[in-house]
């Protein structure tokens, strides 16, 4: 049987949401909710967004005691303690690139984001758009490092993650 191209099942995005204190990995299906928040615009700052990943790991990234942990779901809210989203299958990989293709002006930078320095190449939307208006932004080649005495989560390597601007304490190009 031939499908059209509408019909074709939407494919499975695994990843990782970077919070304030945990590493949470898990799945789910693309949604118009994560679309906005990577496209950017003005659509992001009218509702409050939140992204369910399903059978989940959970890791503390700083001096916790909280032990790894398995849940069914997980739910986080974007403009709370999100710092980032980090794909981490092919599906998630492409799909996040073209949503937040189009960014013109790349730069390599230190981020200051809660209790994380991340080291990554910037790619900020074209001097004809707002800056204010991309609460997300893709950096690639990126290392996390969380600043806590006895942090789990130091030298964390991505090939690619989106980063909430909302969080950002600072930053300063290398």
């Amino acid at each position: 049987m031939l499908r059209s191209k509408s019909s074709t099942p939407t494919q499975p995005w695994v990843l990782q949401l970077l919070t304030l204190n945990y590493l949470i990995e898990g799945s789910m299906l693309p949604n118009g909710e994560v679309s906005t928040l990577l496209a950017g615009g003005p659509h992001y700052y009218e509702s409050r967004y939140v992204t369910t990943l399903t059978n989940v790991k959970v890791q503390a990234t700083g001096n916790h005691t909280t032990q790894d942990f398995f849940a069914p779901e997980w739910t986080v809210e974007h403009r709370g303690g999100l710092v980032g989203l980090i794909p981490r299958n092919e599906a998630c990989t492409q799909d996040m690139l073209k949503l937040t293709q189009g960014k013109k002006l790349v730069f390599r930078a230190v981020i200051y984001a809660g209790p994380y320095v991340i080291r990554a190449t910037l790619e900020q939307p074209a001097p004809t758009h707002a800056f204010e208006t991309y609460a997300f932004m893709p950096a690639k080649d990126a290392q996390i490092d969380c600043q806590l005495p006895g942090a789990r989560l130091v030298g964390f390597r991505v090939p690619l993650m989106v980063v909430n601007r909302e969080l950002w304490q600072g930053y300063y190009p290398e």
